[in-house]
């Protein structure tokens, strides 16, 4: 759910006293389960890709997609997902767990 729309929600935890940075980390904590998720869901793409290519080119061998590089290129485009995604959530939770209480409930 994008900050914009948690607006209200967010003015009421700074209303009660939560700290900024605990909404910041909130924030991000869920932008970072998003990156995992979607990290997750290509790796898995990438691994039913290359299981149709294996079966479908009589090329593509074995060792070619068993290869340990190969794992490694998962890993890194897996660890690149996880980033992008908190570096996305980065300046919303920001400019969120900085917004004054009175403003953040405000209907504007």
């Amino acid at each position: 759910m994008s900050v914009n729309e948690r607006r209200e929600e967010i003015g009421v935890l700074r209303a009660v006293g939560v700290q900024r940075i605990d909404v910041l980390r909130t924030i991000l904590v869920e932008a970072g389960l998003l990156g995992v998720a979607g990290g997750l869901a290509g790796v898995g793409l990438a691994v039913v890709g290359t299981a149709v290519l294996y079966v479908a080119i009589p090329e593509v061998t074995l060792s070619v997609v068993l290869a340990a590089r190969n794992g490694g290129f998962l890993l890194l485009a897996f660890g690149f997902g996880v980033a992008v995604s908190l570096l996305s959530g980065l300046y919303p939770a920001w400019r969120a767990a900085s917004r004054p209480p009175v403003d953040a409930l405000r209907r504007t």
